[in-house]
């Protein structure tokens, strides 16, 4: 017989009638067995019963009935709300650790591909920007053929008036023949009918820098002109005029746009020109573009001057009997 302790606050001790499986605290339990309150469903006697019993079927140690020792239930101590508080964490911590992964993909993205994507799409302004000096160097040359010598930069007048510029003496050779017809020759580029053209540049005349000149009309490539240029102030040149090189010999630069119309027979001026590329005048070669304006050549080439172009070369490039041969590779990017 084995004496247990009633629990159930009699202050009275019961002696446990023999069980066949579960004691507690019985000296049949197994050493280092826990032990739990097991509650009797009839007579309300609690009892430690160890752990060892749990699942078998027995009497109550007081009121001797057969009761079933339930296992017990392992309550979870945890508090719900320190369990949402910790859900809530991890959320946000996953959220945090989401923003740093892609915000460093991001980052990534943002350092490796903008920077080529700019890239090409100003290489793609670069090539139009060339393409379109091509095509005045073929229609300059093509009206060479034709007339035996280079359009004049202007003609005049019998009492010494502009009337017109060579941009629209090259038309027909540019593939704008049906524009020419309707420009009338006989009357000054300012005239109320030819002005009705003055918003129908052809895009070879822009720079593809300069998004805003076709819409206003107005021309980014010059002519140079004056005394030992290859555009004389009055009447035109031939090529074989020019001693220099004919790839050392400038006759269109880039310029930037001053608010001319692209009829009216004005060009960089010899005298003028500024020794410097992006010049704060109108008579220097400049550009919108990163590398540098870009220049023709009289031998039909196009060459991209460096920004730090020296001076004495861009004079000399200027002009047509100078005798002074150009390092490309120090005044070109390409």
């Amino acid at each position: 017989m084995v004496r247990e302790t009633d629990t159930s606050g009699s202050g009275r001790t019961a002696l446990a009638r023999t069980l066949p499986a579960f004691c507690c605290q019985s000296k049949l339990s197994p050493v280092g067995s826990m032990a739990f309150v097991f509650t009797c469903p009839n007579c309300q006697a609690e009892t430690k019963v160890a752990d060892s019993f749990a699942g078998q079927v027995g009497p109550c140690v007081r009121c001797g009935k057969q009761v079933f020792v339930a296992r017990p239930q392992i309550e979870d101590s945890a508090n719900p709300e320190d369990a949402n508080q910790n859900a809530s964490g991890l959320a946000l911590l996953l959220l945090l650790a989401g923003l740093v992964f892609f915000g460093t993909v991001g980052t990534l993205i943002y350092i490796v591909v903008v920077p080529q994507v700019y890239q090409q799409r100003e290489q793609a302004v670069h090539d139009r920007t060339r393409q379109r000096l091509l095509q005045i160097g073929l229609a300059l040359r093509s009206y060479h053929d034709a007339y035996g010598s280079f359009p004049p930069a202007t003609t005049y007048d019998a009492n010494g008036k502009p009337l017109h510029s060579w941009r629209v003496l090259i038309l027909p050779q540019l593939g704008y023949s049906e524009l020419y017809r309707r420009y009338d020759l006989d009357q000054p580029w300012d005239s109320e009918q030819n002005s009705l053209l003055a918003f129908e540049m052809p895009q070879e005349y822009a720079s593809a820098y300069d998004t805003a000149a076709i819409a206003n009309g107005e021309p980014s490539f010059y002519v140079i002109t004056g005394k030992g240029s290859a555009f004389p102030i009055k009447g035109s040149r031939k090529a074989e005029e020019i001693l220099d090189d004919l790839a050392d010999t400038v006759l269109v630069a880039e310029t930037i746009s001053y608010g001319f119309s692209w009829l009216e027979p004005r060009d960089i001026r010899l005298a003028r020109l500024e020794p410097q590329i992006n010049g704060s005048s109108g008579h220097s070669f400049a550009s919108q573009s990163p590398r540098g304006p870009q220049v023709l050549t009289a031998a039909g080439e196009v060459r991209t001057l460096r920004l730090d172009a020296p001076a004495e070369a861009i004079t000399a490039m200027a002009t047509i009997d100078g005798g002074e041969p150009i390092d490309w590779k120090a005044v070109a990017v390409d």
